[in-house]
């Protein structure tokens, strides 16, 4: 197994071996592990892109908000010209655990200076009005889902919040699963937002969080989540002595 350099002070060093080392063991775990996957890491790695999900709900007939990424000023202001004023919002393309950052709402001087939009791409959206939000986990044939009420555009800081059990629909689970499909994952933690009564699709992660529904909404996702993976791997494993 590969060891981890614990003792070099240098950024560009240490960067350098920490990539070596994930490298080595993703290389070993792919080539050589022989149990069951959720999901196969190449497969969640992709899809983690916020544009692959994108496309993924697209195809899969979700409704998905108008999406612009760009860090070409002028076209991100037509952006939030044609949607009006206070209707669009911001997103960073990837995250980053030591420094999350937010949605929020564009306001003027986020898109005043060419300077800093042309730092780097950035997600701009259109914002979905109302305060009903939607977590939902899908594990294979096991859908999960609360209803979260806040006014808040992005309200995952704080679960101090009303939040109800929510069965949704059957054709938005189907679409969902789709999603996974298309993405080649076994499971994946949705983020939806009603739009008067349909869901939003904002994004999926495949390895995301959702033990905390349970708290939140007096839940069991834990039990029923130790069950997908009792069957997932029971399943794998008959496949496997069949061949």
């Amino acid at each position: 197994m590969p060891q981890w350099g614990l003792n070099v002070g240098d950024r560009h060093q240490r960067n350098f071996i920490d990539r070596s080392s994930a490298a080595a063991l993703l290389g070993i775990l792919e080539t050589s592990f022989g149990g069951t996957w959720i999901s196969e890491p190449s497969s969640s790695k992709r899809a983690e892109n916020k544009l692959v999900q994108l496309r993924a709900a697209i195809r899969a007939g979700m409704r998905v908000p108008r999406t612009l990424v760009s860090q070409d000023p002028e076209a991100i202001r037509r952006f939030c010209r044609e949607l009006g004023n206070g209707a669009v919002v911001m997103k960073a393309l990837t995250f980053d655990p030591r420094q999350p950052l937010l949605t929020i709402r564009v306001e003027d001087h986020h898109v005043e200076e060419d300077a800093a939009i042309r730092l780097c791409p950035t997600m701009f959206q259109e914002l979905i009005p109302g305060d009903r939000h939607l977590r939902v986990l899908c594990a294979g044939d096991d859908v999960h889902a609360i209803a979260v009420r806040s006014d808040q555009l992005d309200w995952r800081p704080n679960l101090d919040l009303e939040a109800q059990p929510l069965e949704i629909d059957a054709a938005t689970v189907k679409r969902m699963q789709t999603v996974l499909a298309i993405l080649n994952l076994r499971m994946g933690v949705f983020d939806l937002k009603l739009a008067g009564d349909e869901p939003v699709f904002l994004e999926v992660n495949p390895q995301g969080q959702f033990l905390f529904m349970d708290g939140m909404a007096d839940i069991d996702t834990a039990s029923a989540f130790a069950g997908f993976l009792h069957r997932a791997a029971t399943d794998d494993l008959r496949r496997r002595e069949t061949r």
